[in-house]
């Protein structure tokens, strides 16, 4: 199998190339795992903790959705957070030969949905497919997840407009600094620490339309929450 991936700012834009011999393609999307904390309270030196999460699985849309309430700073802090969860969807072009759950190591076909420690969901697809997805990311719900996706990655577009939105983005960027008088190992230098200096970005805020407080956010109002996942 062979997988290309590029991401816009919220969304990750996936292609997977199955081998015309492969028995039984799938991809499995984990929503929860044991997490290890440094910690001396153990032996060892670390301490797992078990988040809980959710899936759901909507075979008609081809569609996997989750969340996950992992919250490493909560576990290790004396500040509790019992509402925070990391919401994804994952959208596939590809109509799934079989699904299910997979939960502690045992797997349901044809489950729908799923909660609890230790978690995912699994699409089988058909031998020698390609298989492009979209995964949304949010700190609001799985519907503004799918939100994210059709703002910044709307179906029908292809992994290579993808690519070619996301360099222009970068060139755009990178290419606001010119040198003169530099050899290229200089050049090299610099435009790789200015690389870095935004290889790791962290966006506070998110276009919503999701009713909060009983008011209805317009969709392109900018609203402050934490996206702190990397894509």
């Amino acid at each position: 199998m062979t997988m290309r991936v590029i991401s816009a700012s919220r969304v990750g834009h996936l292609r997977f190339t199955f081998p015309a011999n492969a028995p039984t393609p799938y991809v499995f999307l984990e929503a929860t795992r044991p997490a290890v904390i440094g910690s001396p309270e153990s032996a060892a030196g670390t301490w797992v903790i078990y988040p809980n999460g959710s899936v759901i699985v909507n075979p008609s849309s081809n569609e996997i959705c989750g969340r996950n309430s992992e919250r490493q700073d909560e576990d290790i802090g004396p500040n509790p957070a019992p509402s925070y969860a990391g919401y994804f969807c994952a959208q596939f072009n590809t109509t799934f030969a079989s699904y299910g759950v997979a939960q502690n190591g045992t797997i349901t076909d044809g489950a729908e949905s799923g909660e609890g420690p230790m978690l995912g969901a699994y699409a089988r697809f058909d031998s020698g497919v390609v298989v492009d997805a979209r995964v949304g990311v949010s700190f609001i719900s799985m519907d503004q997840a799918r939100s994210n996706i059709e703002n910044e990655i709307p179906y029908g577009t292809t992994l290579e407009e993808t690519a070619q939105a996301t360099r222009a983005l970068w060139i755009d960027k990178v290419g606001r600094i010119q040198v003169n008088g530099a050899t290229a190992d200089q050049r090299a230098v610099l435009y790789t620490g200015i690389f870095h200096t935004m290889q790791v970005r962290e966006s506070f805020c998110a276009n919503t339309s999701i009713a909060e407080h009983g008011e209805i956010v317009p969709l392109r109002t900018r609203r402050r929450q934490p996206v702190l996942f990397r894509i």
